[in-house]
């Protein structure tokens, strides 16, 4: 029994969000996506455990609120289950399946970066990131918006935080191979049958925008929005070089670069604009969590602040998390 205590107590944390986020999978939608489902709630579950048990004792809470908030309405549903057929498959499940490798991909891609930081800088494993982004985009085209400028900004970040070079190398070799592929993909869309990536002029750009999903998105977001700014701002504030100044305001700004990206190209298999803010928002919430992981002073300080104010109001915490979850049920139509 000593045994089975010592090996449960080591993944408690990650055993009950795996639950909770697994718990997500409507029941209708087992056969077609349930292992896809668990296999990214596993992943995600890994990530956020760890986030937690890194964490001091007095910062726990912190990356409790944050958590609480995460797995707060639909997005990882989201984010995990797909909404789309491929054209050239014409499968829900390979649909699935490509969706739950790149998502697989980034968030070892995240790993990598936060373990090679961690052991002596030299023989980490960033060498592999190139190839596993260049995997990432070959499954699903959109790793190029949603998840290539995160893995940059990480990057730059690193070799900042711990006076190197290595990182910045790494995230431009990445960019130059995600860059590459990208242009193969556009070449193939111009010159054959199925559309796997490419540009849209602006006045079709704009005319193709689904408003309504973008507002109601939106809306279902606003507090998450509201929460990232004021907690940039505040690491903005007490960021102690231009150059940390600079990638937090990076980090502030990537919603809206992501979201330009995805006004002016197309790419195969897009989930739509629900996906996108959803996704979006979730690197927001790993960001936020990767800088604390990694005792960056600005942002630690900025959740302070926040994290504070929440824990002398409970209330706009609960209530936050309840519009989070109902806004989605009303405005969705379930």
């Amino acid at each position: 029994m000593k045994k089975f205590y010592r090996a449960a107590k080591k993944i408690e944390y990650e055993f009950l969000l795996f639950l909770l986020l697994a718990a997500k999978l409507p029941f209708d939608q087992w056969k077609s996506a349930g292992i896809f489902f668990l296999f990214s709630s596993a992943a995600v579950a890994a990530i956020l455990g760890q986030a937690i048990r890194r964490a001091e004792e007095s910062a726990k809470y912190l990356v409790f609120m944050l958590i609480a908030l995460l797995l707060s309405g639909d997005m990882t549903k989201s984010l995990f289950l797909p909404s789309f057929s491929f054209s050239y498959t014409a499968s829900v499940t390979a649909g699935a399946a490509l969706k739950t490798s790149s998502l697989l991909i980034f968030l070892l891609s995240l790993l990598i970066l936060r373990k090679s930081s961690g052991l002596n800088i030299k023989n980490g494993l960033t060498f592999l990131l190139p190839v596993l982004c260049g995997a990432g985009i070959l499954l699903s085209p959109s790793f190029a918006f949603f998840f290539i400028p995160v893995l940059l900004v990480i990057s730059a970040y690193n070799d900042i935080a711990f006076s190197t070079k290595i990182f910045s190398r790494t995230g431009l070799a990445v960019f130059i191979f995600s860059c590459l592929i990208c242009s193969v993909f556009f070449l193939v869309s111009r010159s054959g049958n199925y559309k796997f990536l490419g540009f849209l002029e602006p006045q079709i750009a704009f005319a193709v925008l689904d408003w309504s999903v973008i507002g109601k998105t939106l809306i279902t977001v606003f507090p998450l929005i509201v929460l990232f700014a004021v907690l940039w701002a505040g690491a903005y504030q007490n960021a102690v070089s231009k150059s940390l100044k600079r990638i937090i305001l990076f980090c502030a700004l990537e919603p809206a670069l992501v979201f330009l990206l995805n006004i002016f190209f197309f790419y195969a298999a897009s989930d739509g604009w629900k996906y996108c803010i959803f996704t979006v928002y979730f690197t927001q919430f790993l960001l936020v969590l990767y800088l604390r992981d990694s005792g960056e002073k600005s942002i630690v300080c900025a959740l302070e602040e926040v994290g504070g104010f929440f824990r002398k109001n409970l209330f706009a915490l609960f209530a936050v998390m309840v519009y989070l979850i109902k806004s989605a049920d009303i405005l969705f139509g379930r």
